[in-house]
């Protein structure tokens, strides 16, 4: 059986953190409004674990504790 795995990376500048302090940032794959594979880390970047997802529409999550969160488009 074919899988696909999917991932969301996001790179966080020092500029990007509010005031030089540590924020959390935090990715997941969604699928409907179930989060797949939630990560989060105070780290300068953060991968999600990875969900395989062959079967089903996503769209990926990024967000910055407190500051902006962003997700894609739903891909089919």
């Amino acid at each position: 059986m074919t899988s696909i795995v999917r991932y969301v990376k996001i790179d966080v500048t020092t500029a990007g953190r509010e005031g030089g302090r540590d924020a959390c940032v935090c990715t997941s794959i969604v699928t409907g409004s179930t989060l797949r594979d939630l990560q989060c880390s105070s780290g300068p970047d953060v991968w999600s674990l990875g969900a395989n997802t062959l079967s089903v529409c996503t769209r990926a999550l990024g967000g910055i504790s407190d500051v902006a969160q962003k997700e894609t488009e739903v891909r089919c």
